[in-house]
């Protein structure tokens, strides 16, 4: 790797450059599962999901990631008596 920039920086640039990675794996990943429903390749699994719980998993396991950042605070605001959702719950979770 050049040591071009900064070296005081490298850190920083070698966590960016590793969360940018990261977000290009995740589209990969993303574009390759779509194409796989597209092809029918991935079954879907309906069954009935309540929103709340979905919700509060997502936000529980994004929390940490989000703190890291230093720049996003994850909050959610739960709605009783929702009526349960019929969906796949490996699609719509994160």
């Amino acid at each position: 790797m050049s040591s071009q920039g900064r070296p005081e920086r490298q850190a920083h640039y070698q966590a960016v450059l590793r969360q940018q990675v990261d977000r290009l794996n995740t589209l990969v990943e993303d574009t390759l599962h779509i194409s796989r429903l597209d092809m029918g390749r991935v079954q879907m699994r309906l069954t009935s999901l309540n929103l709340n719980d979905l919700v509060q998993t997502c936000v529980t396991e994004l929390t940490l990631l989000a703190e890291r950042s230093g720049q996003v605070r994850l909050t959610a605001v739960l709605q009783p008596n929702l009526p349960p959702i019929r969906g796949d719950r490996e699609q719509l979770h994160i």
